[in-house]
């Protein structure tokens, strides 16, 4: 009820009552407030905890973030410290943690022959990533398979590097590195 209504009387109106008697009436404060915890940076656990001690019941969304690890609040609608009446709902974001990025090589990944190639009888080729980390590899390609396409998914840096050990027909090595982007697949 709306702050000074009058929700009881005692007695009952209608009632026969002497002058000078007393009649108590019970009058409405209004809807109880509380103030809306800070539920930012706190575990989803915790926040549930912290809504429910508050007598708020909450509504929770989740999107990936940078910075806030995961399982963690982001955000919240009502801002902290507002007052709101007891039972009211707050809206609160969760993280995800930081969204990984995969990258694939592109369609045309293609490895052609040295210009002095006349010696080579075959390759061993690796693809690193951008952190050295070798992401896949093609051993013993014999030199008739070139120009030689390879292919490779779930990167998780957007550049890397072909590393080719020639192999020469007296068994002698020639290593060659070429720089190469991926594209997010």
């Amino acid at each position: 009820s709306p702050e000074g209504t009058v929700l009881r009387q005692s007695p009952e109106a209608g009632a026969m009552v002497k002058k000078g008697d007393t009649v108590k009436l019970t009058i409405s404060k209004g809807v109880q407030q509380v103030q809306v915890p800070d539920l930012r940076k706190q575990t989803q656990e915790k926040a549930e905890e912290m809504l429910a001690a508050s007598q708020l019941t909450g509504d929770v969304t989740t999107e990936y973030d940078d910075t806030i690890p995961e399982g963690s609040v982001i955000s919240q609608t009502p801002q902290p410290g507002t007052s709101v009446n007891v039972g009211s709902k707050v809206d609160y974001v969760v993280s995800m943690g930081k969204k990984e990025i995969f990258y694939k090589t592109k369609d045309v990944t293609e490895i052609r022959i040295p210009s002095n190639s006349e010696y080579v009888v075959s390759a061993n080729i690796r693809l690193l990533d951008a952190n050295g980390k070798e992401i896949d590899r093609w051993d013993g390609v014999s030199i008739s398979s070139f120009p030689y396409k390879i292919s490779a998914s779930n990167i998780t840096t957007s550049s890397g590097t072909v590393s080719i050990v020639w192999i020469l027909e007296d068994g002698e090595e020639r290593t060659s590195e070429l720089p190469v982007d991926f594209e997010p697949q």
